[in-house]
């Protein structure tokens, strides 16, 4: 039988955890988002999904367990599609097969940024390498800087460090003038000198 069903989530609800069965895929109508998952005992973040994204697909298309914990930072409206829905979607409709093509290609070269920052011995350059990754994906810029919406502790998580090596980190570029502590629209963060991206 074909189900799918739109549902509204508020902040800080869970739409599916890490080792459930994976009975469903969804498709963000609005809102945000967060892909977390345990490493070394600690949950990490590892992807945010906005309008137009859709998670969840592999453990439906693998009938395994769920890889990661996702959970709403903004208030979302997520439509769940089961596997016979979603075969019939990939099967009579090929631009979406293509779009999840490229979805898998690009979540491919994202692990692969983030398996050779976690190689980087040394703190700062893990930091820095960090930071010039959100700053690439910032739509934040005046021309002469990107501004980038972060915290310590979501560096820290991302990073693989602990938050005052994270802060050690951040000073050290605040001192070579490679970050300068900003805020925008109501958010903490950095601004990163377009030169340091080229």
């Amino acid at each position: 039988m074909v189900q799918h069903f739109s549902k509204v989530y508020d902040p800080g609800s869970q739409v599916f955890g890490e080792g459930e069965p994976g009975d469903f895929m969804y498709v963000v109508q609005s809102g945000v988002v967060e892909l977390r998952r345990t490493i070394n005992g600690v949950v990490r973040p590892i992807a945010t999904m906005r309008q137009g994204d859709f998670l969840g697909e592999m453990a439906l298309l693998l009938g395994s367990p769920r890889t990661a914990t996702a959970v709403i930072v903004e208030r979302a409206q997520l439509l769940a599609v089961d596997s016979s829905t979603f075969e019939a979607m990939l099967r009579d409709r090929a631009e979406i097969a293509v779009r999840m093509i490229r979805s898998f290609a690009t979540r491919l070269a994202k692990a692969n940024r983030q398996i050779e920052l976690l190689l980087n011995p040394s703190a700062s350059h893990r930091v820095a390498q960090y930071l010039r990754q959100l700053a690439e994906e910032s739509e934040s810029s005046d021309g002469n800087a990107v501004f980038v919406a972060c915290e310590t502790a979501s560096i820290a998580a991302a990073v693989g460090l602990d938050v005052r090596t994270v802060e050690d980190a951040m000073r050290l570029l605040g001192d070579a003038g490679l970050v300068v502590p900003a805020s925008h629209d109501e958010r903490d963060g950095v601004l990163i000198p377009e030169m340091m991206l080229l």
